[in-house]
């Protein structure tokens, strides 16, 4: 008896229905043989993109890969809560030619980033309008957005975990 035996892993929309190959929601879980105290559909906080049904012919659901954590989801000003796209941001990405040594972006108001860096050197006008812009057409709208450096590492939270993207509103 394996895992795909005893539980239930879906990935749903936010009202409730699974999600189609290629489409982002969360991740629950069913027990369905924990007598002693049911799991029905348990939250873990995990946003995960759904792929086809496994082709053992069992049409069991499967996850291509899990995004992050639904807690650090970037609200829009329409209401919407999207994944924040930050690649740019990695070592392969587009900001990979600037001096940053540690980001994080944080969502201060609707329309506010605070972009937090530690740098190998001081960035100049240029190299911070080229983050916002990139950043904003990654994040698909054009947030305000504002610089706070740091001298040799960022702030962590009382919980010990840094998170790249973390939403305060």
């Amino acid at each position: 008896t394996g895992p795909d035996d005893t539980l239930i892993v879906e990935v749903l929309r936010d009202d409730g229905s699974p999600c189609t190959e290629g489409e982002i929601g969360k991740v629950v879980i069913t027990d369905i043989h924990n007598h002693a105290t049911p799991v029905v559909r348990y939250s873990l906080g995990d946003m995960a993109e759904a792929s086809a049904p496994c082709r053992c012919g069992r049409g069991l659901p499967t996850v291509r890969r899990i995004v992050g954590r639904s807690r650090n989801l970037i609200r829009l000003p329409t209401g919407d809560r999207v994944w924040p796209s930050l690649g740019g941001f990695g070592p392969e990405g587009y900001l990979k030619a600037l001096p940053i040594l540690q980001f994080q972006i944080v969502q201060t108001e609707l329309d506010l980033l605070e972009v937090r860096l530690v740098t190998a050197r001081p960035l100049n006008a240029e190299e911070e309008q080229f983050i916002v812009a990139r950043t904003n057409r990654a994040l698909g709208h054009p947030f305000r957005v504002e610089f706070r450096y740091f001298e040799d590492r960022l702030p962590l939270p009382a919980s010990g975990k840094f998170e790249d993207f973390v939403c305060l509103v």
